[in-house]
């Protein structure tokens, strides 16, 4: 079973892939997630930026980054069997 507690996901609205890496993570029954809005929330936005990231979602696990929706996607390997 994967734990389920620490899952974050930085998004912003109308961002399809941000909508996927939910999906994914759902997908694999983690339903205990929070998603962050940028827009709403400078200092996420700033923050990314500082790390040289410039897209959403970036998926954190338990405060290591993960990445966005492909390395999301390889993170769960032969685990996940979704578009």
């Amino acid at each position: 079973m994967i734990d389920t507690k620490f899952w974050v996901i930085l998004t912003q609205p109308n961002c399809p892939y941000c909508d996927k890496a939910k999906d994914i993570l759902r997908d694999m029954g983690i339903n205990e997630f929070t998603a962050f809005d940028i827009t709403e929330m400078p200092a996420l936005k700033y923050f990314l930026v500082q790390q040289g990231l410039y897209t959403v979602p970036q998926v954190y696990k338990s405060g290591y980054r993960i990445g966005g929706y492909d390395d999301l996607k390889l993170y769960f390997g032969d685990n996940y069997d979704g578009a």
